[in-house]
């Protein structure tokens, strides 16, 4: 086999998975459209975003679990921040709305054990702007319990930003 052919084949490949996950992201988006089909066809960004952060809610079972793919989140309907952030941002994305998953730390209001947990979310841009919100949580205002870390800030909730110039570990 030559490298052309090898090339070919793994691109055909890389394709098969990319459509088997665009059908496995519709499968998800069709539930999603039957839920929101009395709303009306003519929803804003905002109003489809706040129905796909609680269907995405709805939709998944809460359990722990190390990763999953698209497909085993939308059959399975179980998994934890990670899980619930990766099916929002596929269903965002397929009503042409921009999302991206990010991560930092969660406040978790445990009364026995108050403390700052590891936690992923989401990000959308809507009305000229962009979002934060929580499909774990059913958040479609995300508050200061949120920090989203990065390279070069902390981001609080409430649009608030700590500049962090190192970070020693």
């Amino acid at each position: 086999v030559s490298d052309s052919q090898t090339i070919v084949s793994e691109s055909e490949t890389a394709v098969s998975k990319s459509e088997m996950i665009v059908s496995d992201s519709k499968m998800a988006a069709s539930e999603f459209e039957t839920a929101v089909s009395n709303a009306g066809s003519a929803l804003s960004d905002s109003e489809k975003v706040k129905k796909l952060v609680n269907f995405v809610y709805d939709y998944i079972e809460y359990e722990e679990i190390a990763s999953s793919t698209l497909k085993d989140i939308i059959t399975l309907k179980r998994g934890d921040c990670t899980e619930y952030a990766q099916l929002f941002v596929a269903l965002a994305r397929l009503n042409s709305i921009p999302a991206m998953e990010v991560g930092g730390l969660i406040y978790n209001y445990d009364d026995n054990a108050p403390a700052f947990s590891a936690h992923a979310w989401a990000e959308v841009f809507i009305d000229g702007d962009f979002k934060q919100v929580d499909p774990g949580w059913d958040e479609f205002d995300v508050n200061i319990t949120h920090l989203e870390m990065n390279d070069q800030y902390i981001a609080l909730g409430l649009d608030a930003k700590i500049e962090v110039d190192s970070v020693k570990y």
